[in-house]
């Protein structure tokens, strides 16, 4: 079950609303199958995500490829934390 409350908070940090993710939604959705039509099958994983990145700048949006997103090792953080003590 999503958390409603999460989820408002969320929309309303960023500045949307539902219908606005919707939309969103369905414009990536769109650019994306184009993208597959045109392109077929059998490309590297890079060629459709530029062609996605570019194809969604053109359309006005902000685009960050490959972005870094740091994960947490359950096991490394006790080590830290033990370190710390």
């Amino acid at each position: 079950m999503i958390n409603r409350e999460r989820t408002q908070g969320t929309q309303k940090e960023i500045g949307m609303n539902t219908t606005g993710i919707m939309e969103l939604c369905n414009q990536v959705r769109e650019i994306a199958y184009a993208i597959h039509r045109y392109h077929g099958n059998g490309y590297l994983e890079k060629v459709y995500e530029n062609a996605l990145a570019n194809r969604l700048r053109k359309a006005g949006l902000k685009v960050e490829q490959q972005h870094h997103s740091p994960t947490l090792c359950v096991p490394c953080v006790l080590s830290r934390l033990n370190k710390s003590i």
